[in-house]
Formats: C-alpha cells, structure tokens, sequence
C-alpha cells in the first residue's frame, strides 16, 4: 500500500530551485539512484524536506525527561522554586 500523498504548494526561491536541479544531475550518476529510475525535481526536493526534518526533529521536539526525575528544571537544567526563580539542581 502506497503512503496517501496531500498536494502541497510551496513558493521556492529560484536560488533553491536551482539547487535542487543541480541535484538532479548528480544524483543521477548514483547507480542505486539510477536503479529507481532518472531522479525529478520533486523526488530532490521531497528528500531534501524529508531530511531537514529528520534534522530539526531532535534539536526542537521535546526531550522526554529522565527516569526518576520527577522535578521539572527550568532553563539550563535550573530547578525553578515558588517564586519562580532558578537555582542550580
């Protein structure tokens, strides 16, 4: 079964447009790339999407918090107190 793929327009500046199209010509000289058939514009930019998020994932998404740390800390590991100042853990 094929993933459902919702059409989405993104405005993209030529610059990156370009850049994907270079791509293309390079990526085509990978034989495992060759094997899927002659790389697109779309297939460049959907990879490129797909590891950019792949990236920014773990830098901005919540970090879970430690097993049996069940006090919340405050910016740089600082445990907040009831006035709601910061002192070290």
């Amino acid at each position: 079964m094929k993933p459902i793929k919702t059409p989405t327009q993104l405005r993209l500046t030529q610059d990156l447009l370009e850049r994907a199209d270079a791509l293309i010509v390079v990526m085509a000289t990978d034989p495992e790339v060759r094997a899927l058939g002659m790389p697109t514009r779309t297939a460049v930019l959907r990879l490129a999407i797909a590891r950019g998020l792949r990236d920014l994932e773990p830098q901005y998404q919540p970090r879970a918090p430690a097993v049996g740390d069940a006090t919340p800390h405050g910016p740089s590991g600082l445990r907040s107190d009831a006035a709601g100042t910061y002192a070290a853990a």
